[in-house]
């Protein structure tokens, strides 16, 4: 904007870019010239990176991921990601909240392996576990263990009934 200006010439305005302007940052703008700090920049993990995605964008609305013990979620926003450290056993447990189908995770190594993915409602064991038994701890359920410390529901097996006389 020139004040001085007795002519309009608007070709000559420069408007406002807003980016990221930190060159270090993983979503750059060259284009960008005025910051809106929505900088982001890449985590270094040494053991694994957990990276959470919501596919409406609002955050996980109180869905929560459990790992040994840590939550993990996403307050606002579409994505999120967070160093988990790696254990000989790992735990994983959820909580749902609010609209459940909209959040999705996976836990990658360091070397870019794979280890787990999954959605709000969650369970698993993986690695050497001695201390922890795994079972249906569903008392309704026909094959209820009662010795089981670590529930994993969809092994549960739930009667039908009806009628079984094949004449009727």
């Amino acid at each position: 904007y020139n004040p001085e200006a007795n002519f309009a010439d608007n070709s000559l305005c420069e408007y406002p870019v807003l980016g990221c302007t930190d060159q270090a940052a993983t979503n750059y703008n060259p284009l960008a010239n005025l910051d809106d700090d929505s900088c982001e920049f890449p985590i270094n993990c040494t053991d694994a990176t957990l990276n959470m995605s919501d596919s409406y964008g609002d955050g996980w609305n109180g869905n929560t991921l459990i790992i040994n013990g840590i939550e993990f979620t996403i307050s606002q926003g579409n994505a999120e990601s967070a160093c988990v450290s790696l254990d000989e056993c790992m735990v994983f447990t959820s909580v749902e909240g609010g609209w459940p189908n909209e959040v999705s995770w996976e836990l990658i190594a360091a070397d870019s392996t794979l280890l787990a993915s999954g959605g709000a409602n969650y369970t698993n064991v993986l690695g050497v576990c001695d201390d922890i038994s795994i079972g249906c701890m569903d008392q309704t359920a026909t094959n209820y263990n009662p010795e089981a410390n670590f529930a994993d529901n969809s092994l549960c097996e739930y009667p039908v009934l009806g009628c079984t006389d094949q004449a009727a």
